[in-house]
C-alpha cells in the first residue's frame, strides 16, 4: 500500500485525516458562538450573567470527558491503528451533535433539556480526547523527513477552517435572520449543517490507509501495558500539559469566546464579532503551516521560548487598550496580535509534543498531555474569562488568564527540552562505555 508513503498521494492524505478533525471543531465551536442562544434555550436564569455562566460550564463539562477519552481511545488507537480510531471518534462526535441539534428546550422538556444538552457536550468531549492525539500522530508519522512540523501543523490548520465555516455561517444567518429568529430556532441550523456533513466526512475518512510506521511495529501494547507506561511517565505527561496551557487557552480566548466578548463586553454589533472571528480562523490557518515549517528549520524550542515570552509581554496590554478604546478595527487588530503569537507557539507545539512522547505509547500520552491542558485551562476559558471580569471588575482581566498559560508554557519549554538533553547525554555515554 503506497497511500501514505507515494509524494503524489500525501496531499489527499493529508485532507483525508484532517477532514474529521474539521468536523469535530466544527461542532464544538458551534457552541461557544452561539452561547447567549444556548443560554437562553436551555439554562434560563433570572440574570443574564448566571445563565450565560451555565452554558459555559456546560460548554467546559464536555472537556472534562477529554482525558477520558485520551486514556480509553488513546489505548485504543495505539493498540489496534490510527485509522479505526478515528473513525469511532468522528461516529461519537456525531451522535453528540445530533443530540445538541434536536434536543427541544427548557420551556417544551423542562429539566431534561439541559441535561441532554449536557450529554451531548459529554459524547463530544469523550470524542475529542482522542481526535487531535490521533490526527496529530498520524500525520507526524506520514510526513516526509524533515517536513514533520510543516505536515503536523495541518491538524491545527483543519481547525482554522472550521472556525471559518462556523464564523461565516453564524454572519450569514445573522444578516438572513432577526436576531429574534437566530435565538428562538436560527442557532439550530448550523448543528443540522454538521450533521448532513458527517456521512461525507465518513466515506472520506473510511479510505484511510493505516500508517507505515504503525504497520512496521512488532510490538502493540496490550492496553493494561500502555496505562502502566502512562503511570511512569506521569512528570512526562504534566509537562507535555503545562505546555499545551498556552496554546489551549490562547486559542479558545481568540475564537470561542470572542463573539462573547465582542457583544456583552465591548458592545460591537454580533456581525462585526463574527467578522473578527473569521479573519482570525483565517489568520491562523495562514501562520500555522507557516510556522510549523520554520520549526523544521530553526527547531522547536526558540519558537516556543519566544512566542511564550512575547504573549507574557503583550497579552493585558493589548486587552487594555483595546476596552479603553473600543472598535471594530481594534478588535481586529488585537485579535490578528493574538492569533499571530497562538499560531506562531502551536507551529511548533504541536509537534514538539509528538516527538517527546514515547513511541509505543504516542498517541495516548500526547491526547492525555493535551486533553488535560484543555480540561484545567482552556475549556473554562470562556467561564474563567467571564468571571474574571465580574469579580476584577477589569474588561481586560481575561488578558492575565493567557498571561499565566504562557507563563506555563515557558516553564514547560525549559523543563522538557532539559531533560531531552540530559537523555541524549546519557545514551551518548551509554554507547561510548559500550
Amino acid at each position: 500500500m503506497t497511500s501514505t508513503t507515494t509524494p503524489q498521494s500525501r496531499p489527499g492524505t493529508v485532507f483525508r485525516v484532517v477532514s474529521g478533525n474539521f468536523m469535530e471543531m466544527f461542532d464544538f465551536f458551534l457552541f461557544g458562538f452561539y452561547a447567549t442562544a444556548i443560554a437562553n434555550a436551555f439554562f434560563p436564569a433570572g440574570d443574564e450573567l448566571a445563565s450565560l455562566m451555565m452554558t459555559f460550564m456546560t460548554f467546559g463539562a464536555g472537556f472534562l470527558m477529554r482525558p477520558l477519552g485520551a486514556i480509553f481511545l488513546g489505548a485504543y488507537v495505539d493498540r489496534v491503528g490510527r485509522r479505526k480510531g478515528l473513525i469511532v471518534t468522528l461516529a461519537l462526535m456525531a451522535m453528540g451533535t445530533l443530540l445538541i441539534a434536536c434536543v427541544p428546550g427548557y420551556a417544551t422538556i423542562g429539566y431534561m433539556a439541559p441535561l441532554l444538552v449536557l450529554t451531548g457536550r459529554l459524547l463530544q468531549g469523550f470524542s475529542a480526547g482522542v481526535e487531535l492525539g490521533g490526527v496529530s500522530v498520524y500525520l507526524a508519522e506520514m510526513a516526509t523527513p524533515g517536513r514533520k512540523g510543516f505536515y503536523v501543523s495541518w491538524q491545527s490548520a483543519s481547525q482554522q477552517v472550521a472556525v471559518v465555516a462556523a464564523a461565516a455561517l453564524g454572519y450569514g444567518l445573522n444578516r438572513w435572520l432577526t436576531p429574534a429568529q437566530v435565538g428562538d430556532w436560527g442557532w439550530r441550523i448550523p448543528f443540522f449543517v454538521g450533521c448532513m456533513i458527517v456521512p461525507v466526512l465518513f466515506v472520506i475518512r473510511r479510505s484511510l490507509q493505516e500508517t507505515e510506521e504503525f504497520k512496521a511495529r512488532k510490538h502493540r501494547p496490550e492496553v493494561g501495558e500502555i496505562f502502566r507506561s502512562m503511570v511512569s511517565n506521569w512528570a512526562l505527561v504534566i509537562s507535555g500539559m503545562m505546555l499545551v496551557a498556552m496554546t489551549t487557552v490562547s486559542f479558545y480566548l481568540i475564537t470561542v469566546y470572542t463573539p462573547t466578548f465582542g457583544k456583552s463586553v465591548l458592545h460591537l454589533t454580533t456581525s462585526a464579532a463574527l467578522i473578527v472571528t473569521l479573519c482570525v480562523g483565517v489568520s491562523n490557518f495562514i501562520w500555522l503551516p507557516v510556522m510549523g515549517a520554520l520549526s523544521d528549520r530553526v527547531g522547536r524550542r526558540p519558537l516556543l521560548l519566544c512566542f511564550s515570552l512575547l504573549a507574557i509581554l503583550t497579552a493585558y496590554p493589548a486587552l487594555h487598550w483595546l476596552v479603553h478604546a473600543p472598535s471594530f478595527s481594534h478588535m481586529l487588530e488585537v485579535e490578528l496580535w493574538l492569533s499571530f503569537l497562538y499560531a506562531s507557539y502551536n507551529g511548533a507545539m504541536v509537534v514538539a509534543l509528538t516527538e517527546v512522547m514515547p513511541v509505543e505509547v504516542r498517541t495516548v500520552g500526547f491526547s492525555l498531555a493535551y486533553s488535560l491542558a484543555t480540561a484545567v485551562f482552556g475549556g473554562f476559558t470562556p467561564a474563567i474569562a467571564t468571571g474574571l471580569i465580574e469579580y476584577t471588575g477589569d474588561k481586560s482581566a481575561p488578558g492575565w488568564w493567557m498571561t499565566f498559560a504562557a507563563a506555563c508554557g515557558l516553564c514547560a519549554t525549559l523543563v522538557l527540552y532539559r531533560r531531552q538533553r540530559l537523555q541524549g547525554q546519557e545514551k551518548s555515554s551509554a554507547r561510548l562505555a559500550a
